[in-house]
């Protein structure tokens, strides 16, 4: 499986020597770095940071590198995690702390896909399709349009650099990364709404969260449908893709150890049903402080509120208004909402 991008040994030592004392050893993996692990409060240096492999193993456990991979029965040790854990930072955050300018997210990976027979495993390489471009980087006419069309749904210039953000004909493509690494990607049409996606066996938008990389750990997250609504709500928010979450969405939830979830979905029928399964399912996961925010009934999303109502800069202070725990009484509410519908 191809590794997000490699972090000189140099820049390693230089960013541990910044943030802690540390003692010299050679290991098994070469030259260690033994700090105290800020993870459990105490003095004792039995943590090792290998500089030629990037990884942190602390031979006391590694509970503090999140939970077990379903994919690879491991936990996530490598040295930029525990940057982004111990920062509780974005993964983008703690590779530029790290990195600086020479940090560029991966244009193509690999993701493990099942074969028919269910037991073995390939393969499959993720890249954008042929023929795409960086849209930010491109003046032509095309490239014009489709930028004055994302500044419509509220991307600065900025944001369609930051965002890594692609284009072919009048298609707008965006990456999803974890850890650096393209996992997925989808496409809309500007003109008629057509989306595309990855054409892969065993995956589809359901498994991944598109914004994975943007948010910090251990902090709030806010779960939106729709890309454009993500980017609307800006901070700590994610893009599931649909309006029910997946078992697999939500170990990915599990891994950013959010305190409290915020259900964001559209206002319309299936988004206020999904606001119940989703609450369900969150608590089923282990998930307790769960809440909801949905947009004024005029409107069908946080997009079109900024767009056709509150503006871009004011939707997240009403989103944050329209906040509501969804405890017995939050479901009632929305069952309630859900009956006026019919």
């Amino acid at each position: 499986m191809k590794k997000h991008q490699d972090i000189p040994p140099r820049l390693i030592r230089q960013w541990v020597e910044n943030n802690f004392e540390y003692n010299t050893r050679k290991g098994k993996n070469g030259t260690e770095l033994v700090i105290a692990n800020p993870f459990y409060h105490n003095d004792n240096k039995k943590m090792n940071v290998s500089l030629e492999k990037g990884i942190v193993h602390d031979w006391r456990g590694d509970d503090w590198a999140g939970p077990v991979s379903e994919k690879t029965g491991k936990r996530n040790c490598s040295f930029i995690n525990f940057v982004r854990l111990y920062r509780k930072s974005s993964f983008r955050d703690a590779m530029k702390e790290v990195m600086g300018s020479s940090f560029v997210p991966y244009r193509g990976g690999n993701i493990e896909i099942a074969t028919n027979d269910g037991k073995s495993k390939e393969e499959q390489e993720i890249t954008l399709p042929d023929g795409t471009s960086l849209l930010y980087s491109d003046e032509n006419k095309v490239a014009k349009i489709l930028k004055k069309w994302l500044k419509s749904r509220g991307y600065t210039e900025e944001d369609i650099e930051y965002h890594n953000i692609y284009y072919n004909g009048m298609d707008v493509y965006w990456p999803y990364f974890e850890y650096g690494e393209l996992v997925y990607w989808q496409s809309r049409s500007m003109v008629n709404k057509f989306f595309r996606f990855p054409e892969l066996t065993e995956y589809g938008k359901g498994d991944f969260l598109y914004g994975f990389d943007d948010v910090k750990t251990s902090d709030y997250i806010i779960l939106t449908e729709a890309i454009f609504d993500k980017h609307t709500l800006r901070d700590q928010a994610l893009a599931t893709g649909g309006a029910t979450l997946t078992a697999r969405q939500i170990k990915k939830l599990k891994i950013l150890g959010p305190k409290y979830v915020i259900l964001s979905p559209d206002n319309d029928s299936a988004g206020l049903k999904s606001i119940i399964y989703n609450k369900d399912i969150l608590q089923k996961y282990g998930f307790t402080e769960i809440f909801y925010s949905i947009p004024p009934k005029e409107y069908k999303d946080w997009n079109e509120l900024a767009m056709n109502g509150v503006g871009f800069d004011s939707v997240r202070e009403v989103h944050d208004e329209y906040i509501n725990k969804l405890d017995i009484s939050g479901v009632a509410h929305i069952n309630n909402i859900i009956k006026n519908l019919s």
